[in-house]
Parts: C-alpha cells; structure tokens; sequence
C-alpha cells in the first residue's frame, strides 16, 4: 500500500452528518456544524502514518499550533 502510494477507497469514503451547535434555531442550516464520520481502519492507519511524516516533514510553528 506505501509502495503503491494508494489507500483503498473503501478507507476514503466518509459520512457527514450534521450535528446541532446547541444554540439557535433548529430549522436554520446555519445552526448545524458537519462531522465527519471516516473509516476506523483508515483512522488508525493515519495515527500510525503522523509520526513518521513528522519526523522528516519541517513545520513552521504558526502551523503547528493549528494541528489537531
């Protein structure tokens, strides 16, 4: 798959849903927020994958304060 440089597109396929701020009215869009809801698999391949890009991609530190 890393040789490759390709996931399977089952790991890329989401589902958003929309989840309400709490505040607002309900019948307005604007009150909802959209999550995204990913594949385990493709999650737990991306906490294996972070470290090791980190360890040879450089980041400025205006960057890193915006990771999450």
């Amino acid at each position: 798959m890393l040789a490759e440089s390709q996931t399977p597109k089952v790991w890329q396929m989401s589902t958003t849903v929309p989840v309400w701020k709490g505040k607002g009215d309900s019948a307005d869009c604007s009150s909802y927020r959209p999550i995204r809801l990913l594949c385990h698999t493709m999650k737990i391949f991306e906490r294996i994958l972070h470290p090791r890009l980190r360890a040879i991609v450089s980041t400025t530190a205006n960057q890193r304060l915006r990771y999450h």
